[in-house]
């Protein structure tokens, strides 16, 4: 091995595909093998990046602890980043360098990620306090196969970036340069997708809120603001995971099936008194989305997760899962939930309208119960995105 390979931490930039190595044989003559992911959303994903508020050097409210795609950050406040940044060879590297770009989230727009922000003039390249790109790293240690001799890694840091402004979403990216000759180019770009928000327009932060539960009673409960599953969708499974085109009922006679779970998400914005005033929230940080299994009245366990930075008032978003029988014991019902930190359900129009009860254990018999269980854990969770493949 002749080159060095500096390179970004991209789980989500292949896939496992399954072949048959000739039609008609069985399953242990399957190939595994790696396929290129083709999503532009998750394609370049990244883990490894954290923000941290530089007045009190806390990190961003979510992804930080567990290396997930989103981050949320309060609108304005300056914020030093940290990436790793991974040499995948034997070979000690060169000086590596790295720049970062922001794109802005254009509503009404496709909103994809830029496969070049040095060149997309969609992006920006920031830069810290001083006016300056991340600081080079001198170089970085090759594998050696021994975990006692040093790691084959070190962090690109970027200290004062201020953040958007307005509240929105955008795609941060981070790029690799590196003037050299690399086993793999391929791993040298990768994006996030990042939420600002203003906390004011939420008591101030989650802790503040959850201690002044109690609001003036000069909001009616049907103009408050809305978490609602709009639609479940399922599609079953085959055995090399592909996806069928054909929707599932949903029911206790399909429940036994392999399947992907597609559950639409809307929030509709309302008003709610915060500190003695009345204001309209028009959007909403930090939607999470499970999907559970449990019996009535026990703690539920959750089979997947996921989470999206900031929704507008209006928007729906589809949100997909992996809903494996193996993983559920028979007599367990199954539902959806959807919630914020930031929305407590008493402040909510509706909040039976959060979860959906896809079906329920043989002892319920049918009933429309089982799913009191809060979703703390939620926050906990590696909250990781899912690329699905098309039936060819």
């Amino acid at each position: 091995m002749t080159y060095a390979d500096p390179g970004l931490l991209l789980p989500f930039r292949w896939n496992n595909d399954i072949k048959n190595k000739s039609a008609g044989q069985n399953l242990e003559s399957m190939v595994y093998y790696l396929a290129e992911n083709d999503n532009p959303n998750t394609s370049r994903q990244m883990r490894g990046l954290s923000f941290e508020k530089q007045e009190d050097a806390s990190q961003a409210p979510t992804g930080d602890n567990h290396g997930t795609a989103t981050k949320l950050l309060e609108c304005g406040q300056k914020y030093n980043l940290r990436l790793r940044v991974i040499n995948y060879s034997f070979v000690n590297t060169r000086e590596v360098k790295v720049k970062f770009y922001y794109q802005p989230w254009t509503d009404g727009g496709a909103n994809y990620p830029a496969a070049n922000p040095a060149t997309d003039g969609g992006c920006e390249e920031i830069k810290g306090k001083d006016g300056n790109p991340a600081k080079a790293i001198k170089g970085i240690s090759g594998r050696t196969g021994n975990s006692d001799s040093g790691d084959n890694w070190d962090y690109a840091v970027l200290n004062g970036w201020t953040a958007p402004t307005n509240t929105g979403l955008g795609w941060l990216h981070a790029v690799i340069s590196y003037d050299g000759e690399q086993l793999s180019a391929d791993n040298d770009h990768g994006y996030v997708l990042v939420g600002s928000y203003d906390p004011q327009d939420f008591f101030g932060t989650v802790s503040a809120q959850a201690a002044n539960v109690a609001r003036a009673a000069s909001v009616s409960v049907e103009n408050y603001p809305d978490i609602a599953i709009t639609g479940v969708t399922a599609y079953e499974m085959a055995k090399d995971d592909t996806v069928s085109q054909e929707p599932l009922t949903i029911d206790e006679k399909s429940r036994s099936k392999k399947m992907k779970i597609d559950v639409r998400v809307k929030y509709t914005g309302g008003r709610l008194n915060i500190g003695g005033e009345e204001k309209e929230i028009n959007y909403l940080p930090l939607l999470r989305v499970g999907l559970l299994a449990g019996k009535r009245g026990v703690n539920r366990s959750l089979l997947g997760a996921t989470e999206f930075p900031l929704i507008r008032a209006g928007e729906e978003r589809t949100f997909s899962f992996v809903y494996d029988p193996k993983n559920c014991d028979y007599d367990n019902g199954v539902a959806v939930r959807a919630f914020s930190p930031y929305l407590f359900a008493s402040e909510q129009r509706d909040p039976r309208s959060q979860y959906k009860v896809l079906w329920n254990s043989i002892e319920h018999n049918g009933g429309s119960g089982g799913c009191s269980a809060g979703l703390g854990a939620l926050a906990l969770l590696a909250l990781l995105p899912l690329a699905w493949r098309k039936k060819r």
